[in-house]
């Protein structure tokens, strides 16, 4: 009580007649609440070819970011301090609980936040995504800074709780970052949520877009409050799907993920449904917490470009190869974004472009740069640009070393940090060779048997780990 009663005096004083800092927006609600007759999902305008289209567009169909009344979205306009917690909270699953709270009056009239936002910000405090002290200095109409927002989704998510803190921050711009905040930025950062800029800056004090909201928000959604922070991707070739369930096969290892039952799906940049997927797509998948698929985009082959009985050369990176017989099937490649597959059989060339040496159609690989020489939808002849796929170091084993941080069984997956503090990720399949050496006694392991913690080192190809060997002596 003695600590409430402070908290009014401060707020009176700070916030007393005459002396409200923020007036309220008065068409804020109209632009951003949920509009009566409007649809979960809009048509926006103005996000085609946008950098963040698609999450723009699959965060606006699940209704955690909304478009404007004139069906733009302004991908490019700051959040405000307000919005970024009602979409926080939404992306949380907490829009019920949302609308069955109320805010008491004296915090609702001190911050200035409208009626229709109240319950998104009593769950805020409720869920310690804030804290009463911070209201007084809350601007709901203000734009939200970065730094604001690393520390909302680290509490949102509990970060503390899964990640270690103590790292410093490789950011050149980290002195701007103030030192109580300093371990929410270090959190967010290791959690892959929020990164600095491709110059290295963190930029704290930047406000943060709409666009990039929608990034973030595709990062957290499912996370909630008790999750496996690490919201998973997946990317590759269907090779079965049905209404339930999805096969993909990816750079080194195939998998197979449950459909959720809200899954959202773009298919070459429409939405669509499920039963629209097929095999050979190429696909992007967005995993909650329990590994099952929230989200899709997927792109199918492009054969609208190849006439049955033109010649035609295609250039692209290999993204599937389906071969029935060691001799004979199907390649895809993805050319700009489009994806091509073509027929291949016994009578189709392969050879590398510097010196001519010919290879089999089973020697061929993922992510290689070719030249196709087609007849209609059949490659007659496949040339290996060898000086692009000269750095491709997936056929060498490399080893490495570090700390196991997250174990993830559901997608059968392993993270270590090596002592620079840089993180890797890699798949284990039933051929990784799990070893332990423990009291001098190394044993042939699972990955159930592996504990964070543990000193490992690895020996990978790409991203699939072939031998993860741990030393606990």
């Amino acid at each position: 009580m003695k600590k409430f009663l402070t908290l009014v005096l401060a707020l009176l004083f700070l916030f007393g007649a005459g002396a409200l800092a923020v007036q309220a927006d008065q068409n804020y609600k109209e632009k951003n609440s949920p509009q009566k007759g409007w649809e979960k999902h809009q048509k926006l305008k103005d996000v085609k070819g946008h950098w963040a289209e698609d999450a723009i567009l699959m965060m606006n169909t699940k209704g955690f970011i909304k478009g404007y009344e004139d069906a733009t979205f302004k991908p490019n306009k700051p959040v405000t301090q307000l919005e970024a917690i009602v979409m926080i909270v939404r992306a949380q699953g907490l829009e019920d609980e949302a609308q069955d709270h109320k805010l008491n009056d004296l915090l609702k009239k001190t911050a200035q936040i409208p009626a229709w936002a109240e319950g998104y910000m009593a769950v805020a405090l409720k869920e310690n995504i804030l804290d009463e002290g911070e209201m007084l200095s809350f601007r709901p109409n203000q734009g939200a800074k970065r730094i604001q927002v690393a520390l909302w989704i680290t509490r949102a998510l509990d970060l503390d709780d899964y990640l270690d803190s103590d790292d410093d921050l490789p950011y050149l711009d980290k002195k701007d970052i103030p030192e109580d905040l300093y371990n929410a930025v270090v959190l967010i950062s290791e959690s892959g949520i929020m990164k600095g800029n491709n110059k290295n800056y963190f930029l704290p004090n930047k406000a943060i877009t709409r666009a990039e909201m929608a990034i973030l928000l595709e990062r957290i959604n499912g996370a909630g409050t008790d999750a496996n922070i690490y919201i998973s991707e997946f990317s590759g070739i269907i090779t079965d799907v049905d209404d339930d369930e999805i096969t993909v096969k990816g750079w080194s290892v195939s998998k197979t993920f449950d459909f959720d039952d809200e899954v959202t799906v773009y298919l070459n940049g429409k939405k669509s449904d499920v039963d629209d997927l097929d095999v050979d797509d190429y696909v992007k998948l967005t995993l909650n917490k329990k590994g099952d698929v929230i989200a899709v985009k997927a792109t199918s082959p492009d054969q609208d470009d190849i006439n049955e009985d033109d010649e035609k050369e295609f250039e692209g990176k290999i993204v599937a190869i389906n071969l029935i017989d060691d001799d004979e099937g199907f390649i895809t490649i993805k050319s700009g974004n489009k994806n091509y597959r073509f027929q291949v059989d016994e009578d189709t060339d392969v050879e590398m472009d510097d010196d001519g040496e010919t290879l089999e159609l089973d020697e061929l690989k993922l992510g290689w740069n070719v030249e196709i020489m087609a007849e209609g939808k059949m490659a007659r002849s496949i040339i290996i640009e060898s000086s692009d796929n000269d750095n491709d170091d997936d056929d060498e084993e490399t080893e490495y070393e570090g700390i196991i941080t997250k174990i993830d069984s559901k997608n059968k997956r392993i993270v270590i940090k090596d002592e620079n503090g840089k993180t890797y990720t890699f798949f284990v399949d039933k051929k990784t060779e799990i070893t332990i050496d423990e009291d001098d006694d190394k044993d042939d392991a699972e990955l159930s048997d592996l504990r964070i913690g543990d000193e490992a080192e690895i020996g990978a190809k790409g991203n699939l780990a072939l031998k993860i060997e741990v030393d606990r002596d």
